[in-house]
């Protein structure tokens, strides 16, 4: 079980946190197929706030991991996708986003509801 309670799936030796993301995972799969998107990584990192020492004290950088990015063919920018369910939106994920969209403005995140 994943810490939302929500059962990991391995699909295609890929583990995922739900259902819903091995479920985005297949149809981000089959708009690759069609040449829609390319690129697909899955659970990319993001460094959105550097390490730092504070008062002596090493203080560890700040890593954002989506469950999804690539690129859209037809334009060439770069999508990172995180999927929710309904209501299960964290305040640490609503502090990275905002981090994430600070320190990437040229990158669109987007939150594909399920």
């Amino acid at each position: 079980m994943s810490k939302y309670g929500n059962k990991l799936v391995t699909v295609n030796g890929l583990t995922f946190q739900s259902q819903a993301e091995s479920r985005r995972y297949g149809e981000l799969k089959l708009l690759e197929r069609a040449e829609k998107i390319r690129d697909v990584r899955v659970h990319p990192s993001f460094r959105i706030q550097e390490g730092f020492i504070s008062r002596g004290r090493n203080i560890q950088p700040i890593t954002y991991i989506a469950d999804f990015s690539y690129t859209e063919a037809e334009t060439g920018e770069l999508v990172v996708e995180d999927v929710k369910g309904r209501g299960v939106v964290t305040p640490a994920f609503l502090l990275k986003q905002k981090l994430f969209l600070r320190k990437f403005p040229q990158i669109d995140l987007r939150i594909v509801w399920v």
